[in-house]
């Protein structure tokens, strides 16, 4: 069995060098994660680096495991500039006034998995305030339909499991974006989206 933070790591480095193989800059240490239930490399490597990291978490069962989480020791926790935030990214872009999220520039958004549980209309909006406040923005998601239920894969019965959309690449049309698809669309495939944001620095 593959350890779960070689695994992080792994996953993470792929996506950074494929980043980086589009040509993407990655400068600065801002970095919001959305809707993810064990960023455990991603705050070991902030701690590492002193990247100040905004996690993003509607579902508090989850963001309990985060404080919990064995692979993170709490040396770890007390170096790293991260700050665990619980709510869901409509509300939490919606509301301009949000002291805990200072959401106005990002060097890297980090959405692995998640706009799938809006709906489409709900997605695209995201999106577009995530782009007017980002320069990189990566993303992936299933490759059109996975119908999934709320519960989530610990068992616990999370409505925000639900998937709500299908994506395919001709959304992501008109955007700086280029996509990664695996597989035939509909058949619980994969697809990557790799985003320029508005604040992008050429």
């Amino acid at each position: 069995m593959v350890d779960k933070i070689d695994y992080e790591r792994e996953l993470f480095s792929t996506f950074m060098q494929k980043a980086e193989d589009l040509g993407l800059k990655f400068k600065g240490k801002k970095l919001l994660t959305i809707g993810e239930r064990t960023p455990d490399f991603k705050i070991i490597e902030a701690s590492k680096h002193g990247w100040q990291i905004d996690i993003l978490e509607a579902f508090p069962h989850n963001l309990q495991y985060i404080c919990r989480n064995p692979y993170i020791g709490h040396e770890i926790f007390a170096k790293t500039n991260f700050r665990l935030i619980q709510g869901d990214i409509i509300d939490t872009l919606k509301n301009k006034d949000n002291e805990q999220l200072d959401y106005s520039k990002f060097d890297l958004v980090w959405w692995f998995h998640g706009i799938e549980h809006l709906t489409k209309q709900e997605g695209e909006k995201v999106l577009r305030e995530l782009i007017k406040r980002s320069k990189v923005i990566i993303m992936s998601m299933p490759h059109g339909v996975f119908e999934q239920s709320p519960e989530d894969l610990s068992g616990q019965n999370n409505p925000y499991e639900l998937h709500k959309s299908a994506w395919y690449p001709i959304d992501f049309e008109g955007l700086k974006a280029v996509t990664f698809v695996e597989g035939a669309p509909d058949m619980r495939s994969s697809m990557d989206v790799f985003i320029k944001g508005d604040l992008y620095e050429e």
